[in-house]
């Protein structure tokens, strides 16, 4: 067992950290006093910190003395809630005020409200120019958009379904790569895996006369997650030539929403 021994400040070292534990209390009110002007006016409900003073716990180093601590949130809690309902406020009364110029200028024809659906992804968005509104994309946050829906810029599923005919031949095409890579499988020598992206590839190698048990078994357990990964794309790639098939076959006219 270690004993540790306390030694007892001296009274020069004692003062000049009772100046600091001062100012580091003066400092706390002046912030309260800022930010939260009422706030001293109360005494602490959760650290029964005086009206007038910042919030204290007892100290054991010198004689049970007060020291500052991180502001309580019990006793600025009262006019935090109350900033936060002046926001809330604040941005309620905003989206209301925009909602109704919106709906002014709607009124007055300045706006274009017509919306309609995408033939691909069967989403609703606006009609700019007679064609689907730009979707489905992403913004990395390096100046541009990556990726987009097929549909947009397209005429509305209401008007046409001719953007369904070269995306259904896209799907074919993929689900013919995909059945061909079934039937070479059992055939591969090497298995390129990735562990997520930028990652580096894994090469697993079809193990000769001469392999070791361990690598019989990381080829096996590399061809059964390759198997998983081809049943999963030929599932999900049928699945949604099934939709497609449907759209297309169950397409009429109809008008679009405002």
């Amino acid at each position: 067992m270690t004993t540790v021994k306390i030694t007892p400040l001296d009274a020069d070292t004692e003062r000049r950290y009772r100046e600091i534990y001062d100012a580091e209390a003066q400092k706390e009110i002046d912030w309260l006093k800022r930010r939260y002007p009422t706030a001293l006016d109360r005494a602490c409900p959760r650290c029964k910190g005086p009206a007038g003073g910042p919030c204290l716990r007892r100290s054991s180093v010198f004689g049970n003395r007060p020291m500052p601590t991180d502001t309580c949130k019990a006793r600025i809690a009262p006019e935090v809630e109350a900033k936060k309902a002046e926001k809330v406020a604040a941005k309620s009364d905003a989206r209301a005020a925009k909602q109704r110029t919106i709906s002014e200028k709607a009124a007055r024809g300045e706006i274009n409200t017509t919306t309609g659906e995408c033939q691909i992804c069967e989403g609703r968005y606006k009609v700019q120019r007679g064609a689907i509104a730009l979707h489905g994309y992403e913004r990395p946050g390096f100046g541009f958009i990556t990726g987009r829906c097929w549909g947009a810029g397209q005429l509305p599923y209401e008007q046409s379904c001719d953007a369904l005919h070269p995306y259904l031949k896209m799907l074919n095409e993929r689900m013919a790569g995909i059945v061909r890579l079934e039937a070479d499988r059992p055939d591969m020598t090497v298995i390129l895996e990735s562990r997520g992206v930028g990652s580096k590839m894994r090469e697993f190698h079809r193990p000769g006369p001469e392999a070791t048990p361990l690598e019989r078994a990381e080829w096996n357990e590399a061809m059964r997650r390759y198997a998983d990964r081809l049943k999963s794309d030929h599932d999900s790639t049928q699945r949604e030539i099934n939709r497609v098939t449907r759209r297309i076959d169950n397409w009429a006219p109809r008008e679009l929403s405002r």
